[in-house]
Parts: C-alpha cells; structure tokens; sequence
C-alpha cells in the first residue's frame, strides 16, 4: 500500500506585489503572515530619512536595510543590474529611501571632481606643442577621435615661399615679433 502524500499549494503571496515596488507590499505581507504563523515579516521603512527620528527603531532597520543592500549591490551584482534602474536591488533602495543627502552631495562632488580632471586634460592636451618645423593654428576636429578637437599643426613658412613682396614683408615682421629666424637654403 502505498501513501500519497498531497501537497498543496498555499496561496501565491508574491502575486499582490506590484512590478514597479522593490520588495513586499503590505498586502503581500499579510498574505505571507497568515501562510507563516510566527514570522516577524514587515514592510519596508518608506517614511524619508529626515522625517525619521534618529535612533528609533525605524531609523535603526532602514539603516541596517541600506547597509545590507549596498554590500549585496556592490558584491553581488554584475555591472548590468546594478546600473539598471529597473532592477530589484535598485527598486528596492529606492523605496527605503537609502540614498542619502550626503550620499548624493558626495556623488555631486566626485562628478564635479571627474569634470574638472577632464577638462584640464583636454587643455593639456590642447597646449601641446606642435612637432619641428610646424606651429599651431588654432584647432580642428580630431580625425581619430569624433568630438575631440586638436591642435590645428601647420608648416611654418620662409621668407622665400611667399607668392609677392607684401607676403615677403608680412612673413618677415611676423618671425622678427615672434623671434623667429628666416630659414636659410
């Protein structure tokens, strides 16, 4: 003879979760409850952190929940889901509010840091010298990197290439004000 055991489904507390809700609603909270008599389940901490008294015990799981998540984010997570806001990780955070005033002072701070940086590169790169025998005549679009601009590097000219006297003349007061000598063949 043999015993059948029946096993039944309780009832699907995660359907009366919303898509858009990073972790349980109160509903499915209730749910989860009575299928678990004796859990201590609660809902996520959603009152903003400067309206939470500090130390309480509110305050205290929504930091403790933030810390928890961040480590999971970090450690835990590919570069795709922990850019994408779509995410449950990102969803969750979010509604329990764990970016913080200073958190998003500190990431202003290090972009305005990253701008600067690369915009002092670029000018360095833009106050490069041009190789011998050439001198920069304003800037141009990079041929290899779209969007860039460089220096615009041009052969320097000799008294003898010009095409008439007032060129000659031109050439000639331009290298004595630069402290150029003409070349000589």
């Amino acid at each position: 003879m043999k015993i059948q055991e029946v096993i039944t489904e309780g009832e699907n507390w995660s359907k009366h979760n919303h898509k858009r809700v990073g972790g349980m609603s109160k509903k499915s909270v209730s749910v989860y409850r009575r299928e678990h008599p004796g859990s201590h389940i609660q809902t996520a901490v959603t009152t903003k952190p400067s309206k939470l008294k500090k130390g309480s015990k509110a305050a205290k799981r929504r930091a403790s929940f933030c810390a928890r998540m961040r480590g999971m984010k970090k450690h835990r997570t590919g570069a795709k889901t922990a850019h994408d806001p779509n995410s449950n990780i990102n969803k969750s955070l979010r509604r329990w509010h764990c970016e913080s005033v200073e958190e998003m002072q500190q990431m202003l701070e290090s972009a305005t840091q990253f701008i600067s940086e690369k915009k002092r590169t670029q000018a360095q790169r833009n106050a490069e010298k041009c190789w011998p025998g050439k001198h920069k005549e304003g800037m141009k679009n990079s041929p290899t990197h779209p969007g860039m601009k460089v220096n615009n590097c041009v052969p320097n000219e000799s008294v003898e290439e010009a095409a008439n006297l007032a060129q000659q003349a031109a050439i000639a007061i331009n290298m004595k004000k630069h402290h150029q000598k003409p070349k000589s063949k």
